[in-house]
Formats: structure tokens, C-alpha cells, sequence
């Protein structure tokens, strides 16, 4: 996750991308980003189960990620959706 927005700010910095693009992908898109990281977590815990080690849950980290990008995501849509002008 930290380097998909790191790759994207980066490309917005250098011009190659609009920040306002990026945001109106984000803000349509974001529950994408949350079934991806389901995904990956059970690609894990099948992983896991396979050769037999305990699997650690989602941690902490996970929570807070979570919660970050819910409410990031909630917040873009609201504002994408105001008539700025």
C-alpha cells in the first residue's frame, strides 16, 4: 500500500499524473483496495495452512489500516461528490 502511494505521488510530482486524477480514482474506487487486502490475507492464511505454521491474524497494523483507509475513502467520496463551483 505504502508504495503504490509512494509511486503515485511520485508520478503526481513529476506531472506524469494529476493529483486531482488520482483522487477522484481513489475516491470511486477505494473499496477495491480493501477486497485486495482481503485477498491477500486469505492467500496467506491458505499459505499458512499448507505448511502448517500458526497464521498471525491481522494484527494491529491491519486494524489501523483498515480504519485509515475507510475512513480516507468515505471522506474522498463525500468530497468528490460536492459541486465546488
Amino acid at each position: 500500500m505504502l508504495i503504490i502511494i509512494g509511486v503515485l505521488g511520485l508520478l503526481g510530482t513529476m506531472g506524469m499524473l494529476e493529483f486531482h486524477k488520482i483522487f477522484l480514482w481513489f475516491a470511486h474506487y477505494w473499496p477495491a483496495l480493501l477486497i485486495l487486502w482481503g485477498v491477500i490475507k486469505l492467500i496467506e492464511y491458505q499459505q499458512a495452512s499448507r505448511s502448517g505454521i500458526r497464521t498471525g491474524g491481522i494484527g494491529a497494523g491491519g486494524v489501523v489500516l483498515i480504519v485509515f483507509l475507510v475512513v480516507a475513502g468515505l471522506t474522498a467520496t463525500s468530497l468528490s461528490r460536492v459541486d465546488w463551483q
